[in-house]
């Protein structure tokens, strides 16, 4: 393995501590999560105008977040390709599952309308530091 690997590695794991704090901080507020036309049309709907299981996504929202924080030590420590791809694919593995969970409506209506409706900057952060951690992680696992 080569230097620029690491450092490939290295930023990868980053951009997923970044994204995952995006996540834990946009989730953790109130009126950071909406929904356009969920109940009424052309109005916004609030999670934390939301009663019952439908208010529970921002928490899965947040595990999620918790998830990549937890893994990003395991990422970081991982200098074989081997290790890296097994804490990958446990990390995709359990965020997959936590997302499923979302009842409401899909992640990325979620995201899109939290960005447009809602006017959330941060979550243009953490979608861009993540799709950055998913290319630099496939650019490290290459076959050589």
């Amino acid at each position: 393995m080569t230097y620029i690997d690491q450092i490939l590695r290295v930023i990868a794991v980053l951009c997923l501590a970044v994204a995952s704090l995006c996540m834990l901080i946009m989730a953790g507020s109130e009126n950071n999560l909406c929904l356009y036309e969920y109940i009424r049309p052309l109005q916004v709907t609030y999670f934390s105008e939301l009663h019952g299981t439908s208010a529970d996504d921002p928490e899965m929202i947040q595990f999620s977040g918790i998830v990549g924080l937890f893994l990003c030590l395991p990422l970081l420590l991982s200098y074989r390709r081997f290790w890296y791809i097994l804490f990958l694919a446990v990390y995709f593995l359990i965020f997959l599952i936590v997302l499923s969970m979302l009842e409401t409506a899909p992640f990325s209506k979620i995201i899109y309308d939290s960005i447009v409706f809602c006017h959330q900057p941060l979550w243009i952060i953490g979608v861009i530091t993540w799709l950055l951690f998913l290319i630099l992680s496939l650019i490290y696992v290459r076959p050589i």
